[in-house]
């Protein structure tokens, strides 16, 4: 039995049947052309510990140059997304890890970047083993550090994907993917003992000014519930009031990405500061502050 977990093997199931049934084959078909890298390179777990501030950046709509420009001064790891890093590496900062989750090969776009292609400081790409072969041929002269996401629990599945993923890949680590990148890099900072995690753009939604419509995940769900808009509205919508006052708009799918998430933070040591404002990443585990504020605690030592 896998040993090598991140959290709870129980809170593993995070993609819906329906996701799995559209991208198997994708998935798959990455996996086994990326299985002899992977084998050969190492695993996150090999990423050095550090008890140590970190910056989380996720894309959500928190996240703006005036606030990234206030990590210049930061002295912590800042663990950024890959639709992020660009972004982050244009302003200047100097990241110590970005990831991939998706296995998408539009993903490739963003390691395709001048700012990411001319980065010269070395950074840590941590990829999960089913991501598309042209991400990892856009992360080539990076280290690269490989990662199992559940596909069920490993402990009780008679038959288990899990399972075998991890024999397959030279037991590299199973970890919750979160349903996102941002939450899976909240687990990775974790595991590298980080203190505390600051979460920017780890909103779980689309903010005040966005329409159910406009949203990403309305066209699945109006095919799920054959065209009704006003029952995907009614059902799958709705708008949260937040501790920084915002009201901000959120679905389903987000909200079962949330829930997963606190359900991880609930389980961890580490302090968690959420300077998100549009966020609904809110509850036991996790303090909700401005940035600002966060800086100035990790500056003085609050939170080790």
């Amino acid at each position: 039995m896998p040993s090598q977990t991140m959290f709870n093997p129980s809170m593993s199931k995070v993609f819906s049947e329906r996701t799995y049934l559209l991208k198997e084959q994708t998935w798959w078909e990455s996996f086994a052309e990326n299985l002899p890298l992977i084998r050969e390179e190492p695993c996150v777990t090999r990423l050095e510990k550090q008890i140590t501030p970190a910056v989380v950046i996720g894309a959500g709509p928190s996240v703006d140059s005036s606030k990234l420009e206030k990590l210049k001064e930061f002295s912590g790891r800042i663990f950024v997304s890959d639709r992020m890093l660009s972004t982050v590496l244009d302003i200047g900062l100097d990241p110590f890890a970005a990831a991939s989750l998706d296995g998408d090969p539009s993903v490739a776009s963003f390691y395709k970047q001048p700012s990411v292609t001319e980065y010269v400081n070395g950074l840590n790409i941590c990829l999960a083993t089913y991501v598309h072969p042209s991400v990892v041929e856009a992360c080539n002269g990076f280290k690269r550090f490989w990662f199992n996401v559940m596909f069920d629990n490993p402990e009780t599945a008679e038959v288990s994907l899990s399972r075998a993923m991890f024999w397959m890949t030279k037991g590299r680590i199973l970890s919750n993917g979160f349903g996102n990148v941002g939450g899976w890099l909240f687990s990775l900072a974790n595991e590298l003992e980080s203190t505390p995690i600051i979460l920017l753009g780890i909103d779980m939604s689309y903010g005040a000014d966005v329409a159910p419509m406009q949203t990403t995940y309305w066209r699945g769900l109006l095919e799920r519930y054959k065209g009704d808009k006003k029952k995907v509205i009614k059902e799958c919508y709705r708008y949260e009031t937040n501790p920084f006052g915002r009201r901000v708009l959120t679905d389903t799918v987000f909200s079962s990405y949330r829930d997963t998430l606190l359900k991880g933070i609930e389980a961890t040591k580490a302090k968690v500061w959420n300077c998100s404002p549009n966020s609904i990443v809110y509850g036991k585990g996790v303090e909700c502050m401005t940035l600002d504020e966060a800086l100035r605690g990790s500056d003085n030592g609050i939170g080790y």
